[in-house]
């Protein structure tokens, strides 16, 4: 919907069901000799029903700012079956979990002319705020399809409130140099309880990274190709530590991951596309890892959790091509 004077605003809408089996549970060998032989966990599957949309608004609001936002609500329902070889023995196990998630974002924007050059100034603020409800059945194992909807094995509710302010500036000094500054902050709230069996406590946990700068973005272009040198700090996607302990479950106790990032590109561009190659240097403290095989060293509190690693290192080169 066009609003006048530069001002639109749409919706989107999605909506997703899908069916799928997951076989499995060969060995390798059985695997390399014959892929289709297997037998077993030919009742597994999900069934997953997702549903989104997404409210959106972009365009100039006066004083020389222009700004972007979203709103958007999704739910997701998903049904999954796992068997296995010692199904006949033990049965499966059915999960069912729905969940809800409202979030949203807005970013203002303006232009500032110097004698020094121009800035392309943004900022803005995120938040997520969601809750997912699972229940478990033990199916039984004369038939590992079917369970008692009677006698829940588990349930539980995980939720979550992330929060985040940013600031960015990208300082033109010239028509072959561009210089981009910025910090970000975030906050995560993460909750979770069991009602069912009810062995693991109930929490909820705090992080928080006030300042997570990105400095040092210099680019370069000329002649249709470019370079770029930056460093940044930032938390990962999934920074938090979980605070569910059980079976499968993390260790309430771990620190939030962190990690620092340096790259170097370069990009060209020609009638037919174009292509661009960056070197990077990823470097992580107290990164998060699944640890299969614990030991008392690792202070985890049950089998099977996570564990902290205290640094780890990735480097690579990859390739990003362009078509016009």
């Amino acid at each position: 919907m066009e609003l006048g004077e530069d001002r639109r605003l749409s919706l989107s809408l999605l909506s997703s069901d899908l069916e799928y089996g997951n076989p499995g549970a060969l060995t390798r060998a059985e695997f390399e000799s014959d892929p289709h032989q297997n037998v077993f966990n030919t009742l597994d599957g999900t069934d997953d029903a997702t549903r989104q949309a997404v409210l959106s608004f972009q365009g100039s609001v006066g004083g020389g700012f222009s700004l972007a936002g979203n709103v958007a609500y999704r739910t997701e329902a998903a049904t999954t079956l796992s068997t296995g070889r010692a199904a006949p023995a033990f049965g499966g196990f059915f999960l069912d979990a729905e969940g809800g998630t409202w979030s949203g974002a807005v970013q203002a924007t303006r232009d500032v002319t110097s004698s020094l050059g121009s800035h392309l100034i943004a900022f803005g603020a995120e938040i997520l705020d969601g809750e997912t409800e699972s229940t478990g059945f033990f199916t039984d194992p004369a038939s590992p399809g079917s369970y008692d909807p009677s006698l829940p094995a588990s349930r539980n509710t995980a939720g979550a409130l992330n929060s985040a302010l940013f600031l960015q500036d990208a300082w033109t000094l010239s028509s072959r140099w561009i210089v981009t500054a910025g910090a970000r902050g975030d906050r995560s709230d993460v909750r979770y309880d069991e009602t069912i069996p009810g062995t693991t406590p109930s929490d909820d946990k705090t992080f928080s990274e006030y300042v997570v700068p990105r400095r040092g973005d210099v680019s370069t272009e000329q002649e249709g190709r470019s370079l770029r040198l930056l460093r940044r700090r930032f938390p990962p996607a999934d920074r938090r530590a979980a605070v569910r302990v059980s079976a499968f479950g993390s260790n309430p106790d771990l620190a939030p991951e962190d990690s620092r990032a340096y790259e170097f590109g370069a990009r060209t561009h020609g009638r037919l596309g174009g292509l661009e190659v960056a070197l990077f240097w990823i470097d992580t403290k107290d990164e998060i890892v699944f640890d299969p095989t614990p030991t008392p060293d690792d202070h985890v509190r049950t089998e099977r959790q996570r564990r902290r690693d205290p640094a780890s290192r990735r480097r690579g080169v990859g390739p990003r091509p362009h078509r016009t």
